[in-house]
């Protein structure tokens, strides 16, 4: 099969990967990285309380959701089954673009474009069955409709969409020496198209994502040339590209943050000390690890308790930690992580005073 490249120039920028064409017609007719906190201490000799509720995720909702998505990729349209009656499609490889506008994160609107070129004619019939000619021409297709996305994880983009619109089919000539009317045995046609399908965008960055797959029902109505009626021809169309992305909101949302407290902040030895780690603008759509670590303690706890009975009187000091990342990938790139300290003292017994009164 001999390939041919087209421009595809239909009101959007489109880009075609060197297309090419097979149709089929009938005799006489048509077809955030952070360290760990300090090592580990003696282990805490009283059990940890439950962690506390932390602050509420500050991020934004629409974090992720371009105004506009340009596509541009390669197309493959098979006609369905191959070599229907009246369907001038039989396989089909070519180049598509697609621009979206956004109105929210769920809906948006398509404009699609696809450009392909034509280099062998494959004729049916009593007299031909099935002899393939080289042969030039072109078809372009001009789709509109609205388009559905889901983008509730931050790394693949499903959606749905339907499309409406038409397909310019131009007149298929002989090629190799071929002359008179016989050498033009596909006329020029324009005609309703329309397309039912999704597909799955891989996010790779901010402004940058690979379109998996686009997956679609494609609906033709061109004329049997027998009859000179339209008919409806059942079609799938493939793709697969990149999108560019822009505009949108693609603020990162705020970082960790993390206080550290000391409850009571001065106690006598063998007196308790609860320690809390509160921790902010946490995604809780990913994993958080707290650890606490100082004299009497050693966990990995949003909340524990010290026990004073065996420090000395003195001033204490305890690192709280906290990391936020997807589990199981701890190794792979940096953690979202925060850090805080809480101080305590310990206070020494003094001896009793006594204090007395003469009245007279």
């Amino acid at each position: 099969m001999k390939l041919s490249v087209k421009i595809v120039a239909a009101a959007a920028i489109a880009a075609l990967l060197f297309p090419a064409f097979n149709l089929r017609a009938e005799t006489g007719a048509t077809p955030t990285a952070g360290a760990d906190p300090s090592a580990a201490q003696p282990p805490n000799p009283m059990p940890a309380a439950s962690a506390p509720t932390a602050m509420p995720y500050a991020g934004r909702t629409n974090i992720g959701t371009p105004k506009v998505e340009l596509f541009l990729g390669y197309s493959y349209l098979q006609a369905l089954p191959k070599l229907a009656d009246g369907n001038r499609l039989v396989w089909l490889n070519g180049g598509s673009t697609s621009i979206a506008f956004n109105f929210n994160r769920y809906l948006g609107l398509v404009g699609d474009f696809g450009g392909f070129a034509d280099t062998q004619l494959r004729i049916n019939g009593a007299a031909n069955p099935g002899v393939v000619q080289d042969s030039s021409g072109s078809a372009y297709t001009y789709l509109f409709g609205p388009r559905l996305s889901y983008r509730g994880h931050e790394r693949v983009t499903p959606f749905a969409q339907a499309l409406f619109g038409g397909i310019h089919a131009g007149e298929v000539t002989l090629s190799s020496g071929c002359t008179g009317a016989g050498c033009i045995p596909l006329p020029t046609e324009n005609k309703f198209a329309m397309t039912a399908g999704g597909g799955l965008d891989v996010n790779m960055s901010h402004h940058l994502a690979l379109r998996l797959i686009q997956a679609e029902y494609l609906m033709t109505r061109f004329e049997n040339l027998n009859t000179g009626m339209p008919a409806t021809q059942n079609d799938m169309r493939l793709s697969s590209g990149l999108v560019f992305r822009f505009g949108g909101d693609f603020e990162p949302p705020p970082p960790v943050t993390l206080e550290c407290s000391a409850r009571p902040a001065s106690v006598f030895p063998g007196d308790p000390v609860t320690i809390t780690a509160t921790a902010g603008s946490l995604n809780p759509k990913l994993n958080a690890i707290y650890s606490l670590n100082g004299p009497g303690v050693a966990v990995t706890e949003a909340t524990a308790t010290v026990a004073t009975l065996t420090l000395a009187p003195g001033s204490y000091t305890v690192n709280c930690g906290v990391k936020e990342g997807r589990p199981g990938k701890e190794g792979l790139k940096p953690w979202e992580s925060a850090t805080a300290t809480a101080t305590f003292a310990v206070k020494q017994f003094e001896p009793p005073t006594v204090s007395c009164v003469a009245s007279r």
